[in-house]
Parts: structure tokens; sequence; C-alpha cells
């Protein structure tokens, strides 16, 4: 199970993001995920598959996860991992030199009003304003030509922590273009003294995250009623 809890829950806990059900002694927080709190309870467990059939739910503890899997043996489920981020461990060298090994067609930037205004992959969308995500975000973005191809950004913020979120489009992937632009956010937010948390959806993910100076915190296991798409 977790050692911290994720940025995610606790932003949906303290009111700022998603939405909280309760049902008696359970908890459901539907924020990007559907995390199930508490102690699982018949009622709940059978509307998940009919409210959340698409989601991913994880379980916050380990009396929801045996109900859920004896519920429904069928379930997919695949492997996550928190990352520790420990900004002592960091770099500085090695971030730069990953900003700075781009193929020469690719551009890298950070996010301004441009950039935000695309919300490209739909990174930022959770900020009101370019105001508000350069007062509490950060991200980075390559250009290919006119376009945005790889991007890194915050996906939300809380007490000075950032949920990081990173994509490349698929046929401009294992250029380095990912790996630069979360160096680049993580040497903007070094300076500014904000956190980044990561939370690796698969190996690469997580082998990028290392390459940069993060630590494996947990494993944990996400389910699903249908197989998520291939990243």
């Amino acid at each position: 199970m977790f050692e911290n809890q994720p940025l995610l829950l606790q932003d949906c806990l303290d009111g700022k993001f998603g939405t909280i059900f309760e049902y008696g002694r359970s908890c459901v927080c539907e924020a990007g995920f559907i995390y199930l709190l508490g102690e699982a309870e018949e009622g709940i467990l059978s509307e998940l598959k009919n409210k959340w059939n698409n989601r991913m739910f994880i379980c916050m503890t380990p009396q929801w996860e045996d109900a859920l899997v004896t519920a429904y043996p069928g379930m997919v489920h695949v492997t996550r991992y928190q990352m520790k981020y420990e900004p002592d461990i960091m770099d500085e060298k090695v971030l730069c030199r990953y900003t700075e090994m781009l193929p020469p067609e690719y551009r890298l930037t950070m996010f301004d009003q441009t950039v935000f205004d695309q919300k490209p992959f739909m990174h930022a969308s959770t900020y009101s304003s370019y105001e508000d995500f350069q007062r509490e975000a950060s991200g980075a973005v390559v250009w290919y030509q006119d376009r945005i191809v790889s991007s890194a950004s915050s996906f939300l913020s809380w007490e000075k922590q950032l949920e990081l979120d990173v994509v490349t489009k698929k046929e401009h992937r294992r250029k380095g273009l990912a790996i630069a632009c979360a160096s680049a956010m993580l040497l903007d937010c070094r300076t500014r003294g904000l956190g980044v948390q990561w939370d690796a959806q698969n190996p690469a993910s997580r082998s990028m995250a290392e390459k940069l100076g993060y630590r494996l915190d947990c494993t944990y296991q996400a389910y699903s009623f249908i197989a998520p798409e291939q990243p």
C-alpha cells in the first residue's frame, strides 16, 4: 500500500479537486482515479461497475482491495509506481544535460501564455488562468515545426506540491523529448521551491523518473473493468 497519500487524493479530500461520495463507513473520491477509502460496504460495491465502468480504481485499505477482487474476480489490474521526490539527490548538471540533448529539428520551451492557451494533451486544464498556472505550477514543451509534440506539466497543485504528467506523440517517441521536458520542469520547480510528485504508470515511466533522481516509494495495483489503453 501507499507510504504517502497520493496528491490527487489529498487535493480531493481538501475540497480543491474532484468529488467525494460518502456511503456510511465507505468513502469514494472521484479524482482522476476512483479512490476507495474506509470500510468496503455491499451497497457501494454493487454500484461501482455501473457508476464508474470505464475508470481505474485504487484501494486505500487492504480491506477494500480484498472486497473488490472478491466481488469482481475478472477485473484487470496493473502495477503502478509511486516515486519519491528527493531534490537533494537530483543532479542539476544531469537535468541540464537532458534539456540539451534534443535532436536539432526540435525546440524546447517553457509554458507561456501561447502554450497554456493550447492546453497540449489537456495539460494545465485544471488551472483557471495562466496567472494561476504561473503562480502555482510549471511545465515545458517540445515543438516540432509549429506543433507541440511533447509536454511535461503539473496536472494540479497542492501546498507547493505538483502532480507531474508527461506525454509525447507516438511518432516522436524514443528521441529524448519527454525526459527533456521533465528535466526543464524539474529545474524550474527546484529554483522555485516546488515539489514534483511522479506516479509512474509503467516500467518505462519509472525508469525515466529514476534517471532524473527519483527513488521508488512504493508499488500499488490499479483495477479496472476494462483493459486500459496502452500509453
